[in-house]
């Protein structure tokens, strides 16, 4: 009999709160008792999962010693909250991706699934950054073969990366446009719909964003070796999703042919020339078509890479994480 997991959800009313709740069910995750929780504003209403329906308590009063499993899907839950779950003896799964420091373990089960041996239960095991985490399994399909010494990466983020406020401000400024009514940004600094951010926040000194050094950063640490990479973000005026344009150098030539085999045959990965947001969305595999060489350059090559943030990008990668905790550590 599979052992039964008590677990709870921490910022189960939003959008990747909501998408953590219906992968639990689609996925028959071994759930013995489940605990929505959330900010005290957000507490009152009720969750239904499975054929039950449950209220949303506040996080703070919790006691996590009742749960194995803690999963995080709202930005901004206090430290303290984390640190009090941990010392009750409950792992903590960042699907938000906001934890970083060395006692973090950063995962992506279909690249560096092996790293959880290194993390010491109750562990914090947090996600990469959505675009992070679909070039890393992109890179990682092709790397073993052909080593790759320089990647450059042009991301494109949704609104809901930014939760409900950002896709309310996308669907309010669409329809006031639409009937030719004013418009004034409100959670964005700048007007998001039939428009593009090129900056997607405050720069540092250096013209980056933390969004950009992290998800930079996030692929480094995953992928490893010794590589150039270069990124950027740019926002638009979709609603879900996340894609990012690739080139990468690899150390010696290779044959198109041999580089889309290793995609098709990684786990994970689905090839489709024309994937969009709207396409890809509600979808848990990482897409990648327009796979092509650089003219004249037998070493470099150019493709699209697009998944769906909330799922993949978001609640889908910590369940899969959490699957192999309870098959293999708990």
């Amino acid at each position: 009999m599979t052992k039964k997991i008590d677990i709870a959800v921490i910022g189960v009313t939003t959008i990747i709160g909501e998408t953590l709740i219906e992968l639990l069910a689609d996925r028959d995750f071994p759930v013995g008792k489940l605990f929505p929780l959330d900010a005290e504003s957000e507490c009152g209403g009720r969750v239904n999962f499975n054929t039950e329906n449950l209220p949303v308590r506040d996080y703070a009063g919790f006691d996590f010693s009742q749960v194995d499993l803690a999963f995080v899907c709202r930005d901004g839950v206090p430290d303290e909250v984390v640190q009090k779950a941990l010392a009750a003896g409950c792992s903590v799964l960042d699907a938000c991706g906001q934890y970083r420091d060395e006692s973090v373990c950063l995962i992506v089960p279909e690249v560096n699934a092996g790293q959880l041996d290194d993390c010491k239960l109750p562990a914090l095991i947090s996600n990469p950054a959505p675009v992070a985490i679909a070039v890393s399994l992109a890179v990682k399909a092709i790397d073993e073969k052909f080593p790759i010494r320089r990647l450059d990466v042009t991301g494109f983020i949704s609104v809901s990366q930014s939760g409900r406020a950002g896709v309310e401000e996308l669907a309010t400024q669409t329809t006031r446009l639409l009937n030719v009514q004013p418009i004034e940004p409100d959670y964005y600094r700048s007007q998001i719909a039939f428009n593009v951010h090129g900056q997607t926040a405050a720069m540092d000194e250096d013209g980056y964003t933390v969004a950009e050094r992290q998800n930079r950063q996030d692929i480094i640490h995953l992928l490893g070796g010794d590589r150039l990479v270069s990124l950027s973000l740019l926002r638009v005026p979709v609603f879900f999703g996340c894609g990012a344009q690739l080139l990468l150098r690899t150390e010696e030539a290779a044959d198109i042919s041999e580089i889309t085999t290793l995609l098709e045959k990684f786990n994970g990965i689905e090839l489709d020339a024309a994937s969009t947001p709207v396409d890809i969305a509600g979808q848990d595999a990482v897409f990648i078509g327009r796979i092509r060489p650089v003219a004249g350059l037998g070493n470099e090559f150019q493709m699209w890479v697009a998944t769906d943030n909330s799922r993949k990008g978001s609640a889908l990668n910590s369940i899969q994480t959490a699957e192999i905790l309870v098959k293999h550590y708990l």
